[in-house]
């Protein structure tokens, strides 16, 4: 087993270590090259284009094995910020895209930095607040609390569904009427 450990961690390095150097080298290129190769000749591109790919996939597979060595106990907050994960991914677009379109007018907020800094409190703060919420939470695929009225014995579990089909039935009638 022992063996088998050491070979692991050789391998998470080596991974890492290689899809650092191949990813860097593809930057490097793009950077001190004023014709960047994927409008160079076709067998050049398709090698740069999969040397960057195996780069970024090395490098993902080091991070995650060496991530998976290093940090063996669990925080926690690690367990909320497992629940928040979905709410997060689902409700960002939806407000990455009205808090930019509304601070491309104000000129200090249209920096990167700051713009990163709004979007990510806010789609943190209501992802959190999905994540106290066990109806709303519901509906992001978080598991409600034991003995909560949701999902339900009603039509099987499935009348959240029911009322959420029908939501959207008559939104798309309303749409189409006007």
């Amino acid at each position: 087993k022992q063996w088998y450990q050491r070979r692991v961690r050789g391998w998470n390095r080596a991974c890492f270590w290689a899809g650092a150097f191949l990813c860097a080298n593809y930057g490097v290129m793009m950077v001190a090259d004023p014709h960047p190769v994927q409008f160079g000749p076709a067998p050049l591109a398709i090698l740069g284009g999969l040397l960057r790919g195996m780069g970024e996939w090395l490098f993902i597979m080091g991070i995650s094995g060496l991530a998976r060595e290093y940090f063996t106990e669990s925080a926690s907050w690690h367990q909320k910020g497992q629940e928040m994960a979905m709410p997060f991914y689902l409700i960002h677009m939806w407000l990455v895209i009205p808090i930019t379109s509304g601070g491309l007018w104000v000129p200090y907020i249209q920096t990167l930095p700051v713009m990163l800094l709004l979007t990510s409190i806010s789609s943190l703060t209501v992802a959190y607040l999905v994540t106290m919420s066990a109806v709303v939470g519901y509906f992001f695929g978080l598991p409600t609390p034991e003995g909560h009225w949701l999902p339900g014995e009603r039509l099987g579990g499935f009348l959240p569904l029911a009322v959420l089909g029908g939501a959207t039935a008559v939104v798309t009638l309303v749409a189409f009427a006007a």
